[in-house]
């Protein structure tokens, strides 16, 4: 598994060096390779489609919310991005990527 990292590009890209204890369990409906694509070729709105598909599944898991908040900022949504980071802080109260990102769509 794989760390995702925005670079300046503006796309993001995978830290091959993350210990696989560091990423959460994610359902199997996530594709991660569907995702990896989308991501790293800057697709926000079918990465925002993937992770929504994985909340579908389970509305528990904060790491989706989050990502899923950063893709909606790239795509300038920022209600929807403030809204995911409100999900992740009520999961996560010391989240502190929802709070910048929080930040960020305010």
């Amino acid at each position: 598994m794989h760390k995702l990292h925005v670079h300046t590009a503006g796309c993001i890209k995978e830290d091959t060096q993350v210990e696989q204890a560091c990423q959460p369990a994610l359902p199997a409906q996530l594709d991660r390779a569907k995702l990896q694509v989308a991501l790293t070729a800057c697709s926000f709105t079918q990465a925002v489609r993937l992770y929504s598909e994985a909340l579908e599944t389970d509305s528990t898991l904060a790491a989706a919310y989050n990502n899923r908040a950063l893709a909606h900022l790239k795509l300038n949504n920022l209600a929807d991005a403030e809204a995911d980071c409100g999900y992740v802080l009520r999961l996560e109260p010391r989240n502190v990527k929802a709070f910048l990102r929080r930040g960020s769509a305010r």
